[in-house]
């Protein structure tokens, strides 16, 4: 379970459906700009890529043969048609939902950059973006039929 990834205990009850539930209240669009990020999430642009290069690029580019690292950049970028190292003017739902994982983890666990991208390639792997693209598809649908 989630939770227990968190090792907090108001976290242990956690599904993967109720991480993507509360992910997709906050309403995200398809795509967003910084300026939107930080309206919906409070994320601002500078935290942002502070955590993309200390947390996601920094870990992926010191550990190239591990499996955490491979399947965070395959997470992070290659499901989401991007490259690392260009600038990301406008992220994906699921990259946004990336970074609300980064703040998740760095707001309840007092840990280091590596241990956050450790826990975080965990977390994408319970959390893939195949069944995020799935809720977020369902979610998209019910905002705009009714």
């Amino acid at each position: 379970m989630i939770g227990l990834l968190l090792k907090n205990s108001s976290y242990r009850q956690l599904t993967p459906d109720n991480v993507y539930e509360n992910f997709l209240a906050y309403k995200p669009g398809k795509k967003m700009t910084q300026a939107e990020i930080k309206q919906t999430y409070g994320l601002c642009a500078e935290t942002v890529r502070y955590w993309r290069k200390f947390v996601i690029d920094r870990y992926i580019n010191e550990n190239p043969e591990s499996l955490l690292a491979m399947r965070l950049k395959s997470a992070f970028y290659y499901s989401q048609k991007c490259s690392q190292g260009v600038k990301i003017r406008r992220a994906s739902a699921y990259q946004v939902f990336i970074y609300w994982l980064i703040w998740i983890l760095r707001s309840h666990l007092k840990i280091d950059f590596d241990q956050t991208a450790e826990m975080l390639a965990e977390l994408v792997r319970l959390l893939p973006s195949k069944t995020f693209q799935e809720k977020f598809n369902y979610y998209y649908q019910g905002e705009n039929s009714g």
